[in-house]
């Protein structure tokens, strides 16, 4: 669902149409990096959306402000915690990803595919190698 959501939203980008369902579409996906959805870090807890009212799957709780309060300061703190860690780790592996890539250079005449966010290009020739860089033609 993630995926499709990033190529609408790609093609609305170029075209500067976005609109409030996909901000809320966004906002309401659990990241893989953090664990959570925006909404969730920002709001400390989940929206709740047309589809949750339907089939009432978020029943509000018989609480006080102040056992809310207390209860929403708790979830942040738990959230924010577990972010910090999960961000560490999701910095580890996309370094150790990079780094691998990054030693593993393209040869001039290799067939590679352009990872374009629609969809993938190719195969294009490596005609040049760089130490950053790799320039690439269709054939």
């Amino acid at each position: 669902m993630k995926d499709q959501l990033a190529k609408q939203l790609y093609r609305r980008s170029r075209s500067g149409q976005f609109t409030q369902a996909d901000r809320i579409q966004y906002n309401a996906i659990v990241h893989e990096t953090t664990g959570y959805s925006p909404f969730y870090l920002v709001h400390g807890r989940e929206p709740i959306l047309a589809c949750n009212v339907l089939y009432e799957t978020n029943p509000s709780p018989n609480q006080t402000t102040q056992e809310y309060v207390a209860d929403l300061l708790n979830r942040n703190h738990k959230a924010s915690d577990f972010v910090t860690e999960k961000v560490a780790i999701q910095k580890n592996k996309q370094k150790s990803f990079y780094d691998r890539k990054q030693s593993q250079p393209h040869k001039i005449g290799e067939k590679v595919w352009l990872d374009d966010p629609v969809r993938w290009k190719g195969p294009y020739a490596v005609v040049e190698v760089k130490k950053f860089s790799v320039q690439i033609a269709r054939q």
